[in-house]
């Protein structure tokens, strides 16, 4: 080791150097103090910028950078200081007015809001702000044209009757509202046909992932943002980013991991069919050759609640296409005619269809009439067989199997699922397949848990219809031999 002699220190040159430290660390503080309000969105978060839609949700995991996409996108409508890759078709013009729900005044608007109105609003922005028993309520915004915005801060604490009566140009829900206030915010928005954005880490109100997700007919848009993808994580480099990911994600069981890591919904987390990609398995209409292949109809029965059913066609490969749905409520007799008119608005003839029934109840004599439930149907011309293997575990894997296909290679001919759902025409069913979870846990306290083989009893009847479809072995035949084959109850399905 060399030891340089303290005399050969020149002390002219140790002040010199003490004073690039010094140097350094303003330049230092400059730099972090514009990173704090220079924003540059990472690509998720500029693709939920630009998405033109009247609702846009994105779920992300814990700083996945969610909030900072909610902040921006406030401050760019109450100030109208658009950044220029901004679309024409979202800015408002005029001074605006919003809302920003938050879920408590605690956290969510002491901790994390409060904070983040600081940070991201330039000096000048901000003309006053007003509060309710400490807490700020109200916060008044220079806008560019002049005028004057405002925006409301409120809580999930606050009674549903003070969010009613409201009209403005934008609301901002900072993690998963509950759905009273949200559908009274989203009437608040009419008037100026405003918009409505969402940043949530998924793990309450699974309302969200079907008003959002599953269902079509909104305009809606949505993204699942990761931890992964923020960028400005840890240290400023990528390994101080991953380490500092990694030592939250060790504390973290598998199943939150899914919502805050991923930014997936905690309640689907135990999804039995986990394969289901709305990407990949839903789609726009039925091919235009399906009208002349063989149609298939599950019903599954109820006494006290609706009764569930499918239609599904097969094609020549035997890829199955569920491409109409049915919940009706109603006696056996009004339930064949439901059947019958559904059939013939695609132009089905009722003779061709095969019929499957449940077989826990098709077999079953009523207590009333003393006959079967499937003999009652034929009664009303609509004949079923209820020959079906009943197993669950069987019935998911045959599930399963068809939904399944290699991830790792392209999609092809040879290489893809068979099976589909016309999504327009199957919404109930989709939204239980993807509400079709296990049961959590067996045993009395958290020594003897251990994880269940069953699933809850909760959205599983659509599930159970497209499990009795798939355990009775569709394959493509001539129509007529088909009829004939299931109307003459030979028994099929696997493991029969």
């Amino acid at each position: 080791m060399n030891i340089i002699p303290h005399e050969n220190i020149d002390p002219s040159e140790d002040f010199q150097d003490s004073d690039d430290i010094d140097a350094e660390l303003a330049k230092q503080e400059e730099i972090y103090k514009l990173a704090k309000t220079l924003y540059v969105p990472h690509p998720k978060q500029k693709l939920f910028h630009i998405a033109p839609n009247k609702i846009r949700a994105v779920f992300g995991g814990n700083r996945s950078g969610k909030s900072e996409m909610g902040m921006l996108e406030a401050k760019f409508h109450s100030t109208g200081k658009y950044p220029e890759w901004y679309p024409e078709i979202g800015r408002f013009n005029t001074a605006t007015r919003g809302r920003i729900v938050v879920t408590d005044y605690k956290k969510g608007a002491g901790e994390v809001l409060v904070p983040k109105i600081d940070q991201w609003f330039d000096e000048g922005d901000i003309i006053k702000i007003e509060k309710s028993m400490g807490n700020i309520s109200k916060v008044f915004v220079r806008h560019i044209s002049g005028g004057t915005s405002t925006f409301d801060v409120m809580t999930h604490e606050q009674d549903t009757m003070q969010f009613e009566g409201w009209s403005g140009h934008w609301v901002w829900f900072d993690e998963p509202p509950p759905r009273d206030k949200y559908i009274s915010c989203l009437r608040g928005t009419v008037d100026f046909d405003g918009r409505v954005f969402i940043t949530a880490t998924p793990i309450t109100e699974p309302w969200l992932y079907d008003e959002i997700v599953l269902n079509t007919e909104r305009d809606a848009w949505h993204v699942a943002v990761s931890i992964y993808d923020n960028p400005y994580l840890g240290n400023g480099t990528e390994e101080g980013r991953l380490r500092a990911i990694k030592e939250f994600e060790v504390s973290l069981t598998d199943e939150e991991k899914e919502a805050r890591i991923k930014g997936q919904f905690l309640h689907l987390t135990g999804r039995i069919y986990g394969e289901l990609d709305t990407a990949i398995h839903l789609i726009d209409r039925l091919p235009d050759a399906a009208y002349a292949w063989p149609t298939f109809f599950v019903l599954d029965p109820a006494d006290r609640r609706p009764h569930h059913a499918l239609w599904a066609k097969i094609d020549p490969l035997g890829t199955l296409y569920v491409f109409d749905e049915m919940v009706f409520k109603g006696t056996i007799k009004g339930t064949s005619e439901e059947i019958k008119t559904r059939e013939r608005t695609w132009g089905i003839k009722t003779d061709d269809v095969i019929r499957i029934l449940d077989p826990n109840k098709g077999k079953t004599p009523s207590n009333v009439t003393g006959l079967k439930l499937i003999d009652e149907f034929s009664s009303h011309g609509v004949y079923f067989t209820a020959d079906v293997n009943d197993s669950l575990a069987v019935g998911h894997l045959a599930v399963k199997e068809r939904l399944s296909y290699k991830k790792s290679e392209p999609l092809s001919t040879t290489n893809c699922p068979k099976l589909y759902f016309v999504k327009n025409f199957t919404r109930e069913c989709i939204r239980q397949l993807f509400s079709y979870v296990w049961d959590d846990w067996r045993g009395r306290n958290n020594s003897s848990r251990s994880e269940k083989e069953t699933p809850k009893d909760l959205n599983k009847d659509m599930p159970d219809c497209l499990r009795y479809l798939c355990m009775s072995n569709p394959i493509y035949v001539d129509n007529t031999e088909m009829v004939e084959r299931w109307h003459g109850g030979g028994k099929t399905g696997w493991g029969a």
